[in-house]
């Protein structure tokens, strides 16, 4: 997974802060923008259609909006590219709910929630994943 930042530019009074994250063959390119105007934009990139992305006024409806953990996983850790936060949460598989979870400043801290959610929840590493597939729950992390 490569991970590329832009330099962030400023604009009508709002700040827009863009990141692209190529997995595989698939890349997608985030935009946060703040001040003004708050939104943030995710754009599947490679496509023939010219497409400026779907809206979201956050990080958090942005990541309710799509099923595929994949995608899910991207938003997050283009979200710790573009804040500087650390997030760990676990989700439901089926409603996509999010059970349990926290923002952190450091890794460590969030490394340690991450072990007691794993612990507790009795969670295992499946293929990339950290899942229990007999409760339906999904652990992720923006790093």
């Amino acid at each position: 997974m490569k991970i590329t930042k832009s330099e962030p530019n400023t604009a009508n009074g709002s700040t827009y802060n863009s990141v692209t994250i190529e997995t595989g063959k698939t890349s997608y390119s985030i935009l946060q923008v703040t001040g003004k105007l708050n939104y943030v934009s995710v754009r599947k990139l490679g496509s023939p259609w010219i497409s400026p992305g779907k809206e979201f006024k956050s990080f958090a409806e942005a990541q309710a909006n799509y099923k595929s953990a994949q995608v899910k996983t991207i938003l997050l850790m283009a979200e710790e590219s573009l804040t500087g936060s650390f997030k760990v949460h676990v989700e439901n598989m089926d409603s996509g709910k999010k059970l349990k979870g926290g923002v952190f400043t450091t890794k460590g801290a969030a490394d340690k929630f991450k072990r007691s959610l794993k612990k507790q929840l009795e969670l295992i590493n499946h293929g990339g994943y950290i899942v229990n597939y007999n409760k339906r729950l999904e652990l992720f992390t923006n790093y």
